[in-house]
């Protein structure tokens, strides 16, 4: 018989299995968007933060998300939010990421069986990139979660970071205004979409990574290879951190163009 110990950490480890069972598959990502990283890191075995690829005729979608709640809570949610994505694109065809995160935060309200102002902590922030399949046009949307975009020009890099909205999908009723941004690209710029767990970590001192210290390193590794991005980032995570205990779920996705 296992003791509540064991039974806890098999349940944790099923919910992990089903967890990642329901994530994309790198290879679906890769074929897509050969250039490409994506940082994946739980704070516990299963995630509150998830991410979401799918594709039409006309486009790619990538979604990064941040669900409220922890551990097999913020799971939960995060499953909810990947089978409305599915339904909403996949299935009803709506394709304008403005109108996703309305139908996301309709969905969201009609699955918990919410009421008006019933429990605004029930949300999820998250970020909505569409890619034109034939040309650099991307269209992105924020509910709460910025976007990244470091530019190679010419005359040197250009760095901007697009807010998302103030307003969370779900929690509130009706739908906030959400607003849509369109970005033409050129070859070798680079986005990248990411929860707040990233700049939320407290190193050794009690200070947080921050956003400027993470735009500079963005501006800073934008030019290497994607693969090198990647272990750029975690190696200056695993820096700041040093001993201190993870501070949240971490999902960090980049492409470049």
């Amino acid at each position: 018989m296992m003791d509540r110990n064991e039974q806890l950490l098999s349940g944790f480890q099923y919910a992990m299995r089903i967890q990642n069972a329901l994530l994309p598959p790198n290879e679906a990502l890769a074929e897509a968007i050969p250039e490409h990283f994506l940082i994946f890191k739980p704070k516990h075995m299963v995630s509150s933060d998830f991410y979401w690829f799918g594709e039409t005729d006309a486009a790619y979608f990538l979604v990064v998300g941040d669900c409220a709640g922890h551990a097999v809570a913020g799971a939960l949610m995060s499953i909810i939010a990947s089978r409305l994505l599915n339904a909403i694109i996949l299935k009803n065809n709506i394709q304008k990421p403005v109108a996703i995160l309305e139908a996301m935060h309709e969905g969201l309200k009609d699955i918990l069986k919410l009421k008006y102002n019933e429990d605004a902590s029930i949300k999820i922030d998250l970020s909505i990139c569409r890619l034109a399949r034939h040309r650099r046009r991307v269209t992105f949307v924020g509910a709460r979660r910025p976007l990244y975009w470091i530019q190679k020009r010419k005359n040197g890099l250009r760095s901007k970071s697009l807010k998302g909205d103030r307003y969370p999908v779900g929690g509130r009723n009706p739908a906030p205004p959400f607003t849509t941004h369109h970005l033409e690209l050129e070859a070798g710029d680079m986005l990248y979409l990411t929860t707040d767990g990233y700049t939320l970590q407290k190193g050794k001192n009690g200070s947080k990574y921050g956003i400027l210290k993470l735009n500079k390193q963005l501006q800073a590794i934008s030019s290497l290879p994607v693969s090198q991005q990647k272990n750029h980032l975690i190696e200056a995570f695993n820096t700041h951190r040093g001993d201190e205990e993870q501070t949240d779920d971490i999902t960090f996705i980049g492409v470049q163009f």
